[in-house]
């Protein structure tokens, strides 16, 4: 006797994700925030209800200034305190490996400053990330806030970052930033 079992799995998505439900940020570093932060305030930060930049310093009068370029956008100004002193002195020199793990603190960051709004993803990008609201809202639809998803390019941490982190291993992989990393509120 032959049987024929069919299962239907039901997936549910986010069918009608708002703006509103979305919290975004930016990382940036004091050398680019007159250029490339102030660009993207005259560009696609004023279609999202709020954004918040993330840089290791704001020097002089950058924030009216990017304010100034986007004065109908509601954008917040976080420092993020240098996390990357286990570096000095190695091989790597390069401003961008010092700017790596200030990424992980701002995920963080964005997270507390928005777990009780409503917020049902959160956006990480890069200084010189472009990101539009259609489109990421389209591609949200496909995923389900209610659990745990991450979508993006995935590194390795230091262990200098992750040394409390178990189970204990050479790799802790994390998601970064630069075309964007799209992470559920769960």
């Amino acid at each position: 006797m032959f049987f024929l079992s069919f299962y239907f799995i039901v997936v549910h998505c986010d069918d009608n994700v708002k703006p509103d439900e979305i919290a975004v940020a930016i990382i940036s570093g004091k050398e680019m925030l007159s250029s490339r932060v102030k660009a993207q305030a005259e560009s696609w930060i004023p279609t999202f209800p709020r954004v918040f930049v993330y840089s290791d310093e704001f020097p002089n009068n950058i924030i009216q200034e990017i304010r100034t370029a986007s004065p109908n956008a509601n954008i917040s100004f976080v420092t993020v305190s240098n996390q990357s002193e286990h570096i000095h002195g190695s091989q790597w020199i390069h401003p961008w490996y010092r700017a790596q793990p200030r990424i992980l603190a701002s995920m963080y960051d964005l997270w507390v400053q928005n777990k009780d709004s409503g917020i049902r993803w959160y956006i990480l990008g890069d200084d010189d990330t472009y990101l539009y609201i259609k489109n990421i809202i389209r591609r949200l639809t496909k995923h389900n806030s209610s659990n745990p998803e991450v979508v993006s390019f995935f590194w390795c941490t230091w262990d200098h970052i992750t040394q409390y982190m178990l189970p204990e291993r050479e790799c802790h992989p994390f998601a970064q930033g630069g075309a964007g990393v799209f992470y559920s509120h769960t």
